[in-house]
This record gives C-alpha cells, structure tokens and sequence, in this order.
C-alpha cells in the first residue's frame, strides 16, 4: 500500500534488487486489487528489442531472436 510512481522505483532500489518491473491486474471494484494478468517475458523483450512488426490487418509478428528472417 502507498507505492505508486518512483516510490515503488526507490524502494526497488534500496533493496537491492537487481530487477524491477510493472504488475499488469484486471480492473474490479477497488484499487489494485484485480487478478494479476501474467505476461510472456519473451513478449516483453521482444517489444523492449524492437522485434514486433505489424501486418496490414492488426496482427502482431514476433522476429525470431535467433533467425531475424524468421517471425512467428
């Protein structure tokens, strides 16, 4: 409770953790207090990479880290 914007980044720091990121949470009737909604990490760095291209009909391609000719 009452960590929001860079006080969750501080208090991050002052652990000493080495990793950081954000929650992603359904929307119920309180504040933060939805299901989490877990995330694929190899979405995410392939996002944070600039490997996601976009077909002319929405759909999202993921560039094969391994073979940049490759997207899946």
């Amino acid at each position: 409770k009452g960590l929001y914007g860079m006080r969750v980044q501080k208090c991050v720091l002052a652990s000493g953790a080495r990793y950081s990121g954000p929650t992603i949470h359904f929307v119920d009737e309180e504040y933060d207090t939805g299901r989490n909604i877990n995330c694929m990490w190899e979405v995410v760095a392939a996002i944070c990479e600039e490997r996601i291209k976009w077909r002319e009909d929405g759909v999202p391609l993921v560039q094969s880290k391994d073979n940049p000719d490759e997207y899946y």
